[in-house]
């Protein structure tokens, strides 16, 4: 026997879901856990909801037997935890439910498994037929059974969902509401008892039973150990208000296992349930702590009473377990409430009257139902709050969880403005907790990189954002992008801000005099400056511009390359090019790039294309500081052996990166290799990456012959794509 259920209780010990025996198809399955709308049962309450859906769970014992075995579920006297485990204890299931409520990745509403009183027979075919049809799987002992959660009473009426201590009376226990009803005179002489030994004693009895406070628990001082835990289950935070209710009911009908039958008068049930609302109230129980306000909240403290706040934790879900209760009972009275009213409405008209009064009753338990909703909300929300206390997230420095909000930052500025209609960091990360927004908000460099744009429409909202962005980077160095829309309002609201900018990348239409005109005495900081859609005709405007920019430039970019700059252009742009270290240009003639390289003597990255070739002899030069250098021809498809008067008249003693490509629309072959090597041997560089693009492959011995002079390098073959 133990080499049969041994495999069942190591797969269940090591899962992280509910695995079951399943009865109807007769293995073990992963079962989806419980919730009810977005919330799941809580663990206490596990039980109660298996019940009230005539469903309870077999433990592995099924696997030997012809009839059904149910688990039993039990709080375990070590923890407090909800077990679910043999009722005989000899297969050796056990679940610990409190593990799987918070564990478990798969989760259901179960809305094909109503409660009794709504369907007390649902067909369930549909879902064993879909299980079946699913393909075997050798390697998955326990696959998952959607819309399965156990065995149902309506094929089983002798079997019940156990629950309680073994030997308790919970052995086969009854639905609650026949619990109730077979206990209504006992509870209701302990409460007259109560008011009785009140009125003796001069004391003043409050006609109001307010749900939050424990006075319900005294009316079932007569029951046994069991009914009096099951009792508690509602008796807790509400318990007057939902056990009068209940008992209302019970007095008045039967119990959902049978067929709907009123027994008594529906006015006494309706007068009866009317005078309980009408003394009820719910109480919003006190969750303020010291430690609710995360900004004083030190982590130190934490760290030093994080016992104290554990203990708030419990506290929180023992209250959320009794929420939880307090819901389902209610649920059960609309549900009875309903059934009354559906009997009600097939017979005459002389019972509209019962109806009408019927459906405010109606309306007055869903109001209470609301606030007890709103209650469980804020529980959990004040559960949550102090878990996060806990979390290691909380306990990070400042300074580290800052800089794990830099690396949150999406990587193109065009995703950085507030206006943006998809939330990202840094905004979003405002919006996660208290703590995470004070230190996103106190994180300048979280705030130094912006995209900018915005016409008339919605400036007003639009101002608001891009003042509060701005100031949060708190003097910081900035990186703008202006987009298309650039209002002179806009311009007005960034003009304290320019001296500060570092990075700049605008459209040539801001040069052109179609935009309110950028000033590079504005811009005294400036270190990189990128331009798109620009032609040839803009070169002297752009000149103009940039031959006035500060000594800080470093970068100079023209995207899409569609300016292409001749020597005397390039000469146009002033002092500039002794400043630079990285440059992204388009230009006529190799004798261009050799000029860019004699202009720019601190150069260490360059992207230039090259339109056509030009043969040489060129003056040799050569260029102590370019470490990476990409360089494309666009050129005729005649020449064979392109650019070879350049690298014969260039040397690179620093270069770490080379790529050379050739586009061409026409099939054009590309053979630099020869070339290539001799400028690599005389320039002794300590190259790390050749990239070669064209319409040839590098072959194998070609390979061979590069490693051959670096043995350290990697070769890449590019292809052809274009620039």
């Amino acid at each position: 026997m133990d080499s049969i259920f041994r495999p069942c209780i190591e797969y269940q010990r090591g899962s992280t879901e509910l695995v079951i025996f399943s009865r109807e198809v007769k293995q073990l399955v992963t079962v989806a856990y419980p919730k009810s709308g977005r919330f799941r049962i809580c663990p206490y309450g596990l039980a109660d909801y298996l019940q009230r859906r005539g469903l309870f769970i077999e433990c592995f014992c099924g696997m030997l037997s012809d009839t059904p075995c149910s688990t039993r579920i039990v709080d375990s006297a070590v923890n407090g935890h909800v077990l679910m485990q043999c009722a005989n204890e000899q297969c050796g299931f056990r679940a610990n439910i409190t593990d799987i409520y918070h564990t478990s990745f798969f989760t259901s509403s179960y809305e094909e498994l109503p409660t009794l009183v709504a369907n007390p027979q649902p067909n369930m075919n549909p879902v064993h037929d879909a299980f079946r049809q699913l393909a075997p799987n050798e390697h998955d002992i326990a696959p998952y059974f959607h819309g399965y959660l156990g065995s149902h009473v309506s094929v089983w009426p002798d079997f019940r969902q156990l629950r309680g201590l073994v030997g308790a009376p919970s052995a086969n226990p009854r639905p609650f509401i026949r619990l109730v009803h077979r206990r209504a005179g006992s509870i209701q002489g302990a409460a007259a008892s109560q008011l009785s030994m009140a009125a003796r004693r001069g004391q003043r009895v409050s006609t109001r039973l307010p749900l939050g406070q424990d006075s319900g628990m005294v009316v079932m001082n007569r029951l046994s150990a069991y009914e009096t835990g099951l009792l508690a289950d509602l008796s807790g935070e509400t318990g007057p208000t939902i056990t009068s209710l209940l008992l209302a009911l019970a007095n008045n009908m039967q119990t959902p296992h049978s067929a709907l039958n009123i027994s008594g008068s529906v006015s006494d049930i309706i007068g009866a349930l009317q005078n309980i609302l009408a003394r009820s109230q719910v109480i919003i129980p006190v969750l303020e702590t010291p430690y609710s306000r995360f900004h004083n909240t030190e982590h130190s403290t934490i760290e030093l009473e994080r016992q104290s706040v554990i203990n708030i934790i419990a506290h929180r879900q023992q209250q959320l377990g009794t929420v939880l209760y307090e819901l389902s009972g209610l649920e059960a009275v609309i549900d009875g409430v309903v059934s009354i009213i559906g009997e009600r409405r097939q017979q005459s008209d002389a019972v509209l009257d019962e109806i009408s009064d019927l459906e405010a009753v109606m309306d007055s338990i869903k109001n209470i139902h609301q606030q007890v909703v709103e209650k469980k909300e804020k529980i959990m929300q004040s559960m949550n709050l102090h878990k996060g206390l806990l979390s290691a997230l909380w306990r990070l420095p400042t300074e580290v969880l800052s800089q794990i909000f830099n690396h949150c930052l999406p990587e193109t500025i065009f995703s950085l403005s507030p206006l943006n209609l998809r939330v990202k960091a840094p905004v979003l990360l405002t919006r996660i907790c208290q703590r995470w927004r004070e230190v996103a908000v106190c994180t300048p460099d979280l705030w130094c990189r912006l995209y900018v744009e915005a016409n008339d429409g919605g400036w007003e909202q639009a101002a608001f954002c891009y003042d509060l962005w701005l100031k949060r980077s708190r003097g910081r160095l900035l990186s703008l992008e202006l987009g298309y829309h650039y209002s002179p309002k806009l311009r007005s609201l960034l003009q304290p801000h320019m001296r500060r900018i570092r990075f700049l990348r605008v459209s040539v239409d801001y040069f052109r005099g179609g935009r309110p005109p950028l000033s590079a005495i504005d811009l005294p900081a400036l270190q990189e400056l990128t331009i798109y859609v620009m032609v040839n005709h803009d070169i002297p405007i752009i000149a103009q511009f940039i031959s006035r920019l500060p000594s800080t430039m470093r970068s100079l970019k023209f995207i899409d390359m569609m300016p292409v700059f001749s020597i005397e252009h390039l000469s146009s742009l002033g002092p500039v090019w002794v400043y630079l270290t990285d440059v992204r240009i388009a230009v006529w003639y190799p004798n261009a790039f050799l000029h860019l390289l004699q202009l720019c003597p601190d150069l260490s990255s360059s992207n230039v294309r090259v339109d056509f070739d030009q043969m040489g002899p060129f003056k040799s030069f050569t260029h102590t500081k370019l470490q990476s250098l990409c360089i494309i021809l666009h050129d005729r498809p005649s020449l064979t052996r392109p650019l070879s008067d350049l690298f014969n008249a260039v040397s690179l003693p620093k270069l770490r990166a080379l790529e050379v490509r050739r586009n061409s629309h026409i099939n054009a072959s590309f053979r630099p290799h020869e070339d290539i090597q001799a400028f690599l041997a005389r320039s002794m560089c300590p190259l790390e990456t050749l990239t070669i693009g064209g319409r040839s492959m590098i072959t194998d011995a070609q390979r061979a012959e590069y490693i051959s002079l670096i043995p350290s390098l990697e070769v890449v073959n590019y292809g052809y794509g274009y620039f």
